[in-house]
C-alpha cells in the first residue's frame, strides 16, 4: 500500500481538508478502511486502535458493495460503498492467498483538516470474509463493462432509500468480529 505510514504524519495520498468520511479499498498491495474525521477526541483515537470491531459485507447492485462496521466506543454500524470500477485496472486485483490464510485489513484514523495519521491497526479477516471479499470483487470484475460512476451513485443511492446502516448490518449474509473471525 504505502512505503512507510506512521502516526503524527500527513497520509501521503490523502490531502488535508477533506469532509468526514470513511472509505474502503481493495487492491493489490492489500485492503483498507480509511477514516477521516473532524474534531477527533483522544477516546476515538483510542477507540479507533483497540475498540472491538465488527465487519459485514452487502452487495447492493451490479457494481457496489458495502462494507459495513461497527466500532466499538467510535460508531455504531456504519458503511463504506466500495465499487472495483473506482479501483484503476491494473490494481484490482487482490495478492494471492492460500484457502485457508487470512487477509489483513489497515484501518487508518486521518484528522479530516489536515490529513494527520492519529491512528493505524491491522485486523484480520477470517478466511470465510476473505474469501466473500473476493467473491464479491469477482462479481463486480464480471459487471466491468456497463460500470459507469453514474450506475455506481445510483446504486448507492437506492441502497440509502431501501436500508439504514442498521437495516444493511441485518441483512448482510456475513458479519464477524475482526480478529477473531466469529460471525454474528
Amino acid at each position: 500500500m504505502y512505503d512507510v505510514l506512521q502516526v503524527g504524519e500527513a497520509h501521503p495520498t490523502i490531502p488535508a481538508g477533506q469532509p468526514d468520511a470513511v472509505r474502503f479499498a481493495a487492491t493489490d498491495s492489500g485492503i483498507e478502511l480509511i477514516g477521516a474525521f473532524s474534531g477527533l477526541k483522544k477516546k476515538d483515537v483510542l477507540a479507533w486502535s483497540r475498540g472491538r470491531l465488527r465487519l459485514g459485507l452487502l452487495a447492493a447492485g451490479h457494481h457496489t458493495a458495502f462494507i459495513l462496521y461497527d466500532l466499538d466506543g467510535f460508531c455504531r454500524w456504519s458503511d463504506a460503498p466500495f465499487s472495483v470500477g473506482l479501483t484503476p485496472a491494473g490494481r484490482r486485483e487482490l495478492p494471492a492467498r492460500e484457502p485457508l490464510q487470512r487477509r489483513l485489513l489497515l484501518l487508518t484514523l486521518l484528522a479530516a483538516e489536515t490529513a494527520e495519521i492519529k491512528a493505524l491497526r491491522i485486523a484480520s479477516l477470517s478466511p470465510t470474509w476473505s474469501a466473500a471479499l473476493e467473491a464479491e470483487i469477482a462479481r463486480q470484475t464480471t459487471a466491468l463493462p456497463q460500470w459507469s460512476r453514474q450506475a455506481h451513485e445510483a446504486e448507492i443511492a437506492a441502497a440509502y432509500r431501501r436500508w439504514t446502516a442498521d437495516d444493511m448490518a441485518k441483512s448482510a449474509p456475513l458479519i464477524e468480529v475482526a480478529g477473531r473471525g466469529d460471525t454474528v
